[in-house]
C-alpha cells in the first residue's frame, strides 16, 4: 500500500483557530501565553491570558473557548 502512513501537515495560527472556534458558536476565547524565565531564557511555565506577544520561533499557547 502507497502512502498508507502518510500525512499532510497543516500548521494553524492562533488568529485562524480563535475564528473558526468564533464560528462554530463559542462566545468568548482567550488565549494564554506562556511566560519566559528571564535567566534561562526558555519557557518558564506560568501561563497569562494575552491579547498581544512578540514573535518566537518557539512558543506554548492555551485557547480556552467557552459560551
Amino acid at each position: 500500500m502507497k502512502r498508507a502512513f502518510s500525512y499532510d501537515w497543516r500548521i494553524w495560527s492562533l488568529p485562524e483557530l480563535r475564528e473558526i472556534l468564533y464560528e462554530v458558536g463559542f462566545a468568548h476565547v482567550d488565549t494564554y501565553w506562556e511566560g519566559t524565565d528571564p535567566e534561562t531564557n526558555e519557557g518558564n511555565s506560568i501561563f497569562t491570558k494575552r491579547k498581544r506577544a512578540q514573535d518566537d520561533p518557539a512558543w506554548v499557547a492555551y485557547l480556552v473557548a467557552r459560551n
